[in-house]
């Protein structure tokens, strides 16, 4: 009986240098620094891939029901492993106040660029337990990749440039020196 993790897929997600750095300076703001991404983000990570999925459209490319569904699955996978995979320890005390102040909201509706690019470093793994096929893989890789794309060239407007200082008080909470 062959066990499932002889069938895991290699993908290979390539994030492009500059967004790379930004993963770095977003781990450097939030864990070294102590600071925290304004929340509700604008643009969210919804109003993001809509974005994209309009900007598909006016190049007159063909989007699809597949980027559609691409996005609609990002959105998806977003919400199911943000609290578990893409939070840093000192964000989970403001994740826990989004959920106070807006139960049922989904995080896509309130987070934005930045972790939502932390999920693209993670998806390589998640999606490796996927039932996909190699052929249905490199297809979806090839969107994903026309996604960080889009980031990378609209990452002025997408990611926040320098972070919110938190209070003390948060400080304490988020470290445990209460």
């Amino acid at each position: 009986v062959e066990d499932s993790f002889s069938k895991k897929l290699n993908i290979v997600l390539p994030v492009p240098e500059q967004l790379q750095r930004r993963i770095v300076d977003d781990w450097d703001f939030v864990c070294r620094q102590r600071k925290l991404v304004t929340l509700p983000r604008t643009p969210t990570v919804t109003k993001l891939l809509e974005d994209y999925i309009k900007c598909k459209q006016s190049r007159h490319e063909r989007a699809d029901a597949v980027v559609t569904e691409v996005c609609e699955g990002l959105k998806v996978y977003f919400d199911e492993s943000l609290n578990a995979l893409l939070l840093y320890r000192f964000e989970r005390p403001q994740h826990c106040q989004v959920n106070t102040e807006r139960p049922g909201v989904r995080f896509c509706d309130v987070y934005g660029a930045e972790h939502l690019l932390r999920l693209f470093v993670k998806l390589p793994l998640l999606l490796s337990h996927s039932d996909l096929d190699a052929a249905q893989m490199i297809k979806l890789v090839k969107h994903l990749a026309d996604v960080l794309d889009y980031m990378c060239k609209n990452q002025e407007a997408l990611f926040q440039t320098d972070y919110d200082a938190a209070p003390p008080e948060y400080t304490r909470l988020a470290t445990g020196d209460v």
